[in-house]
């Protein structure tokens, strides 16, 4: 990993590819990284939008791990992973124009949520940027 963290090699990938579906493969597993762009790192909740998880159901891929950006891009950070089993048991659905009951916020399109203290620490995962 040429001496660097996990942290530096994602936030080097993603920073310039915000809202693009990235792959990392763990152990011979493939995990697909989900960016979020939030005004305060960490932010409590990471979301997948309903379509994405469905796409990543039929891709079959062993799980999600969760990275957090800076709307002004001047800070990115994982915040956690868990496998694709576990964000379905652990989220929560909400339907598009539901209104937040913990922010002001209106979901634009069918969304799941999970709180990053349900998500696994990222520093336990072996991580291999795939190309």
């Amino acid at each position: 990993m040429n001496g660097k963290t996990p942290e530096e090699l994602m936030k080097e990938k993603l920073l310039n590819k915000f809202g693009d579906d990235i792959d990392i493969l763990i152990e011979e597993k493939v995990y697909e990284i989900k960016t979020m762009a939030v005004n305060k790192i960490p932010f409590q909740k990471c979301n997948v939008m309903k379509e994405n998880l469905e796409k990543a159901i039929k891709k079959k891929i062993h799980g999600f791990i969760f990275f957090q950006i800076k709307k002004d891009g001047s800070e990115g950070k994982p915040v956690g992973w868990c496998t694709l089993e576990e964000f379905v048991e652990k989220s929560e659905f909400h339907n598009e124009g539901e209104c937040c009951s913990w922010r002001h916020f209106i979901y634009s399109c069918d969304t799941y949520d999970i709180d990053i203290e349900k998500l696994h620490d990222i520093n336990e995962l072996n991580l291999k940027l795939l190309k």
